[in-house]
């Protein structure tokens, strides 16, 4: 992939997990968070499915991988939970604003794991993150 070849993908996200953090205050208009995670995860699980028969059911078995992936899935569903019940308790726009900002917590874990350099560019960006968290909770 050309090193712009991401900003596709990237952008594919953006607008999915955007969606992603307006459905939740619908559903627990109307469901228990819950209730909602479980319809989330069975949606995620199908769609799954679907995705191992394109791929033929051949899948790949790296164990570490296999590790990684299902933290991955689990951490998702974990935050899942308790964004449908942040959803479920409070106004949509601070919750997504505060649990949007989630990238902070990945740019410190791949900078302190995995040796991705953080500039000071970057660093500042971070300090800016903090603060409008700072300024939408006091607010």
């Amino acid at each position: 992939m050309s090193e712009t070849g991401w900003y596709g993908p990237a952008i594919g996200a953006l607008l999915l997990w955007g969606f992603w953090g307006f459905f939740p205050k619908l559903a627990t208009a109307h469901l228990t968070p819950s209730h909602a995670i479980v319809y989330e995860t069975v949606a995620a699980a199908l769609f799954g499915l679907v995705v191992a028969a394109f791929l033929g059911f051949k899948l790949e078995t790296a164990p570490l991988g296999i590790l990684w992936s299902s933290l991955a899935g689990l951490t998702a569903v974990c935050g899942a939970l308790l964004y449908l019940r942040a959803c479920s308790r409070g106004p949509l726009v601070p919750i997504a604003i505060v649990t949007g900002l989630y990238p902070i917590v990945t740019i410190v874990l791949g900078s302190i794991f995995l040796g991705e350099p953080l500039s000071l560019r970057r660093i500042a960006a971070l300090a800016l993150a903090v603060a409008a968290i700072i300024l939408v909770v006091r607010e």
